[in-house]
């Protein structure tokens, strides 16, 4: 019971869902997509931590995992799609890598500059899901990282 009043405490105080990032509001996902593509620079600099949006926006730099946590944040603000952070892991590249899933489909968002986003298909093949996580634990987890 202490643990949910502290992480409740910290969300409150932390302001997890009132970011003032001052952005336009987007009308689509894809605008959503091409927007982060285009504006946040892809950079495996401070890949331990999650970032918050407001941090992202900010650096303008961040890795998939960042990508997909500003993505998630500008969907549900502004079109109040409820989305999940996936991760998983490549045996052919041996590498971890996350995206965004939502309506039952998984979504690339630099994939916005070549064409078609949903990489349910192309992933399954490619890549072992970890783990799926909401929107409400991954913006808790953020805040309460960018605390440290």
């Amino acid at each position: 019971m202490i643990k949910i009043i502290i992480l409740l405490l910290i969300l409150f105080f932390s302001g997890c869902n009132n970011y003032t990032i001052d952005v336009i509001e987007f009308n689509s996902v894809e605008d959503i997509f091409s927007w982060v593509s285009e504006n946040i620079e892809y950079s495996t600099v401070d890949e331990k931590n999650w970032k918050t949006p407001e941090e992202i926006m900010e650096t303008t730099s961040g890795d998939c995992e960042d990508f997909v946590i500003l993505a998630m944040y500008l969907l549900k603000r502004d079109l109040n799609i409820n989305s999940e952070f996936v991760g998983g892991y490549s045996e052919e590249k041996e590498c971890y890598h996350a995206w965004i899933e939502f309506d039952n489909e998984w979504h690339e968002i630099r994939n916005i500059l070549f064409g078609d986003t949903n990489v349910t298909e192309s992933y399954n093949n490619k890549f072992t899901k970890i783990y799926t996580y909401s929107y409400s634990f991954v913006m808790l987890s953020a805040n309460i990282r960018s605390l440290k």
